[in-house]
């Protein structure tokens, strides 16, 4: 039997218009779940206590159908460290770790639709763990997460649905586990072709390794409402005056440094009395220990072109605090990245009909055990943020949860040269690097070389880059090295971006013009790179055959390393397909990022290391100790010719 909830919450436009209010659109299609007991199973033993990866589905089939009528069948294979990953003729799907906390990327670059999307466990011993009130369901599977998007839903319109249902080691089947888990797009297009991934949490567990043991969220929880307290955080009409007023709480969080942090969805609960809420989600970065310049907004109510950075969803929690309601306020990013560093966010009611009574609370957490700084409040008749010490509170934290995917910076090559600052090959501050449509007279590639540490093969999960250009799009090649330049092969890995962010600076003038913009490379199949060896990356602007298209991939610049990053970069002049690398005096402006999982060295027993010497290459002489001696070695070697 069938069974199905809405997950979606009525649109802005409808409940402003049902308040008198300004109508708003909802930018985000409707989400439906359901179940569907089907044909009932059962595992052949208990399930134990271990999180479920990408790399514990091995075997699991995912057949997608596409708008044409025609379908494929890919099997999930594991990739390396966590990372898995089911791949079919120009689309696959995904996952770089733990299913309970990070997300499954759909990517369709087949140039139709994808209609739907069945994903079978059983073939990998896998099983499918839905919410279960915040408790265990089925015993041993912990934790489950019901499918849920985060990104590249657009205006979709999408049905998900879990099918036959699974008990476990004989007892009655609970209605937590499941076998199948189909997506289905319900706009006729289907799921569309393009750069843009579908990603989505739907947490798996399996017949030999289950269960998540993660009590909290990734990469920061500041803790549920103890319900202790709350402060007031609001927006809206002075009750007396009529005029506008910011009455609002923020509380820090830490990102770890080193790192790429794609931040998906932030949190948390409200206390209201409010028939219609809304809310706001505001990320600050942090000015000496304050909520400082706005980084990221998501609102609950939303425009075309609005300039947000996401949307906020609200729901009733169900419960109350001292006679006000309880609201789940959660704000999710479309495309939000932050560098490792400390952070504020602050989460803003505001009445959805404009009454001036209605009040919106944040609530506190912890129990008055504070992590970090307590929080902030900002009143906007005083002007100034105070220390929530000095209030009513007294000295907490408030509730909220902090959902995304981290990457390690394997390198920073430092931020982009402007003109202003110095110049570059033929006056341009960057190398000349440019696919003009299918011509070949004015393709040129500059490249610039990172390094993989000797003891792990690593995942690739993130670029970022800076690229001078008239043109509108940008892509990205990934070389194997050829000692100091890229070797003269074709690229192992090619693809393009949708995510450009304007810099707002420009170089030359007239049609030649260019302008920077940052290159956000997330949405790829994982990219195994090997341990110990040297990789060539290419930024370059993809144009569509103007005579005047210009692209330069951006020097960079580190003030902090003024002796470069071992060769400077090399580059093909026009045309490169003639033409050889050439090594040029220039670094270039991009940072790489890997799975912070695939750092964690592969298990070993002592056995092993025994027999097999030492599990990191660092002792390059084999003398059993890690000392100046290898640098030395390393050294000697590099320069003597290829590492």
């Amino acid at each position: 039997m069938a069974k199905f909830v809405q997950l979606t919450a009525v649109s802005a436009a409808a409940l402003l218009v049902l308040a008198g209010a300004a109508a708003a659109q909802n930018v985000t299609g409707s989400t439906t779940v359901g179940t569907d007991t089907g044909n009932p199973q059962q595992t052949n033993g208990p399930l134990i206590g271990f999180m479920t990866t990408g790399a514990d589905m091995g075997g699991l089939s995912v057949r997608a159908y596409f708008t044409d009528g025609t379908d494929e069948t890919a099997l999930w294979t594991p990739l390396i460290g966590t990372a898995g990953a089911a791949v079919g003729t120009h689309w696959f799907l995904s996952n770089l770790g733990d299913t309970f906390i990070l997300p499954w990327r759909l990517q369709n670059l087949t140039g139709k639709g994808i209609a739907r999307v069945e994903i079978d466990g059983a073939p990998g011993n896998t099983l499918f763990d839905l919410t279960f009130g915040d408790v265990e369901g089925s015993p041993g599977s912990d934790l489950g997460r019901t499918f849920e998007v985060l990104s590249g839903q657009g205006l979709l319109d999408l049905r998900a649905t879990y099918a036959d249902v699974i008990s476990v080691d004989g007892a009655p089947p609970v209605g937590d586990l499941f076998r199948r888990l189909t997506i289905e797009v319900l706009d006729p297009s289907g799921l569309p072709s393009r750069l843009t991934a579908l990603r989505f949490l739907a947490d798996t567990d399996n017949a030999e390794l289950a269960g998540d043991y993660v009590a909290c969220c990734q990469p920061w929880d500041n803790g549920r409402f103890d319900e202790r307290n709350a402060q007031q955080s609001q927006e809206g009409l002075d009750e007396q005056t009529y005029l506008p007023y910011r009455r609002v709480t923020a509380d820090d969080f830490y990102l770890c440094e080193g790192q790429v942090h794609r931040i998906d969805v932030v949190s948390g609960i409200m206390c209201t009395d409010s028939i219609i809420p809304k809310a706001k989600v505001i990320i600050y970065a942090d000015c000496d220990g304050l909520p400082g310049e706005k980084i990221a907004e998501a609102s609950a109510v939303r425009a075309p072109d609005d300039g947000l950075d996401g949307t906020v969803y609200i729901s009733e929690a169900g419960r109350a605090f001292e006679q006000f309601r309880l609201i789940s306020v959660e704000a999710r990013f479309d495309k939000l990245f932050l560098r490792g560093g400390v952070y504020w966010v602050s989460l803003v009611g505001f009445s959805g009909t404009g009454d001036a009574d209605e009040q919106l609370f944040w609530g506190t957490a912890n129990n008055n055990i504070v992590r970090g700084r307590p929080g902030q409040f900002y009143d906007s008749d005083v002007g100034a943020w105070q220390s929530i010490e000095e209030l009513c509170c007294g000295c907490t934290d408030f509730n909220f949860c902090v959902q995304g995917e981290s990457c390690k910076i394997l390198l920073d090559n430092g931020a982009p040269v402007t003109p202003g600052m110095a110049a570059g090959i033929n006056g341009a501050p960057g190398l000349p690097s440019l696919q003009n449509g299918q011509g070949t007279a004015n393709r040129s590639r500059a490249a610039d070389q990172f390094v993989v540490p000797p003891c792990n093969d690593l995942v690739l999960c993130h670029v970022e880059g800076y690229v001078w250009t008239n043109c509108p799009r940008v892509g990205l090649e990934l070389y194997v090295n050829d000692c100091h330049c890229p070797g003269e092969y074709e690229p192992v890995v090619q693809i393009e971006t949708d995510c450009l962010i304007d810099q707002k600076q420009t170089y030359g003038s007239g049609s030649s013009a260019v302008r920077l913009y940052k290159a956000v490379f997330a949405e790829f199949l994982p990219y195994r790179l090997e341990a110990g060896k040297n990789y060539w990356l290419s930024l370059y602007g993809i144009g569509d055959g103007r005579q005047n298209a210009r692209a330069y991939f951006a020097r960079g610049e580190r003030c902090d390393r003024p002796c470069g990053n071992f060769d400077p970069a090399c580059a093909k002049v026009a045309p490169a397909g003639v033409n050889p690398w050439e090594p040029t005096d220039a670094e270039l402006a991009f940072t790489v990022a890997v799975a912070v999982e695939s750092m964690r060295p592969e298990d070993s027993s002592d056995d092993d290391q025994a027999n097999n010497g030492p599990t990191c290459a660092v002792d390059l002489n084999n003398d059993g100790v890690v000392s100046i001696q290898d640098l030395f070695q390393y050294l000697s070697s590099f320069f003597g010719g290829c590492p």
